[in-house]
């Protein structure tokens, strides 16, 4: 864990996964979880994807869920699990996730195939973007504001 990601807890299970779409492999998942919130539901855990299974359990509150994009390449045993060449673009997720009680409970580390990815922000941290639809981007803005200045 590095700093700001919470305090360790007491044992960890790890989870390994390799996820599909349409029958092609586009993430390689290792989970670290604490053993204490896997001991909740086990069976759960071994068949749906961890964040899920977290969400939907009312015996657990959340503080804090942080995640970090990194762009990566393929070593020879991640460019086999997910059919792409070694070397080949991969994004790598790291996600934490910590309780009210200041421990990491979920240690996420996903390589994604690059072209699984599709990173949107909005940069102005306005109005969302599906309200906006119609306008065209920071012109619509600029547009909007003048509108208003001149009456």
């Amino acid at each position: 864990l590095a700093s700001g990601d919470g305090n360790p807890a007491l044992s960890y299970v790890k989870l390994r996964s390799v996820q599909y779409r349409n029958e092609e492999p586009y993430s390689v998942v290792n989970v670290h979880l604490a053993r204490e919130v896997f001991d909740l539901n086990p069976e759960r855990f071994k068949g749906a994807a961890a964040l899920v299974t977290i969400d939907a359990m009312d015996e657990i509150t959340l503080l804090e869920a942080h995640q970090t994009l990194t762009i990566g390449s393929a070593d020879p045993e991640i460019a086999d699990l997910l059919k792409i060449s070694i070397g080949a673009p991969t994004v790598e997720a790291h996600c934490v996730v910590i309780d009210d009680a200041g421990i990491a409970i979920y240690v996420g580390d996903i390589i994604y195939r690059s072209e699984s990815i599709k990173l949107q922000m909005n940069l102005l941290a306005t109005t969302p973007l599906r309200q906006k639809k119609e306008r065209n981007g920071f012109k619509a803005i600029g547009l909007a504001r003048r509108k208003s200045r001149k009456a």
